[in-house]
């Protein structure tokens, strides 16, 4: 998969080593690139920056936001905001 075929691309570090994420990294997602021992880039890209939250976040590891459109910051936060939301009703 080729991250830079979609509209809006994104690279995030992954503070886990890709052996580590690999499994959680499905085929057509984006491409793991090691680091070292503790951490790996993924490149990735999605029709919309939702969708790119989505996919960063359904791998379950800590990350930073390497090289990432504004509009995948607001998408994380949106999201979060209903983490919350949903954690505080219950």
């Amino acid at each position: 998969m080729s991250a830079q075929a979609w509209p809006f691309r994104a690279t995030v570090t992954l503070h886990e080593s890709a052996a580590a994420v690999a499994d959680r990294v499905w085929p057509g997602m984006g491409v793991l690139e090691p680091l070292d021992d503790h951490s790996c880039l993924l490149h990735l890209g999605a029709d919309n920056p939702r969708d790119l939250a989505w996919m960063i976040t359904s791998v379950d590891a800590d990350f930073s936001l390497t090289e990432a459109p504004p509009e995948l910051a607001e998408a994380l936060r949106a999201q979060a905001v209903r983490c919350l939301t949903a954690v505080r009703e219950t």
